[in-house]
């Protein structure tokens, strides 16, 4: 009991220091996630407003590290930056498509090579298209040059990244419903007998000892007797 120096709460094993399994535990495939999604906030979109994400990541990440409990913190910044993470793989997707830029990308999925496609195309894509040295300026005051279009071929090539990636993570999206349901259904339906399994049988088995000294405790002591015990074991005691 050297981390705090007080014996009771150093035994607490919700007051031991979090490890990489309990993180994947609470947090499964997000915990892989989040930090690509802040590390694209940090170098892509940084602002007054974003920083707010990175005090707040390296915050829950610094006290969920201390002590297990803490993970709990963790779970609202990962759940942001990872849907940073996704949103900004499915933009960059489906910027491929953009109708701006796109028509002719359309044609050729459809099988529609006419020449009157290809001239709208053109005509569109030269429009939006800014002469030279122009640049346009959003309603904040920020510049930004307006982006030719990329050539036909490396939109395909986003579309087929896309499609793989999707594709190979359906199995993984499935999971961590799955995962999550369960996580869900455990928390809201607490109980006092554990079910575990035997590491050298593997037998299944049921842990009674909370209800049966509860139960003695019941049979045992007057209704008015003063039980010490730790905070949470009270509730159970007083429910």
């Amino acid at each position: 009991h050297t981390k705090t120096g007080n014996p009771l709460v150093d035994s607490v094993a919700e007051h031991q220091a979090a490890s990489p399994e309990a993180y994947f535990q609470y947090l499964h495939k997000v915990c892989y996630l989040a930090p690509v999604g802040l590390l694209m906030v940090c170098l892509f979109s940084f602002n007054d407003s974003s920083s707010f994400l990175l005090v707040y990541g390296v915050a829950a990440y610094f006290f969920s590290h201390k002590m297990v409990r803490l993970i709990l913190l963790t779970a609202p910044i990962a759940s942001v930056t990872a849907g940073i993470a996704l949103g900004k793989f499915v933009s960059w997707a489906v910027d491929a498509i953009a109708l701006d830029q796109s028509l002719d990308l359309w044609a050729f999925l459809l099988g529609n090579s006419t020449t009157e496609a290809s001239t709208t195309g053109t005509a569109v894509a030269s429009k939006a298209k800014p002469k030279k040295g122009k640049r346009n300026t959003n309603g904040d005051g920020d510049d930004d040059v307006v982006a030719a279009g990329q050539p036909l071929y490396m939109r395909i090539v986003r579309l087929a990244i896309f499609g793989a990636v999707a594709f190979q993570s359906i199995p993984e999206f499935k999971s961590f419903w799955q995962i999550s349901h369960e996580v869900a259904v455990q928390v809201s339906h607490p109980t006092i007998i554990q079910k575990a399994q035997r590491r050298d049988t593997g037998e299944t088995i049921f842990i009674d000892d909370y209800r049966q000294a509860y139960l003695w405790l019941k049979n045992n002591t007057p209704e008015d007797a003063r039980i010490m015990a730790w905070w949470d074991y009270g509730y159970q005691i007083t429910g």
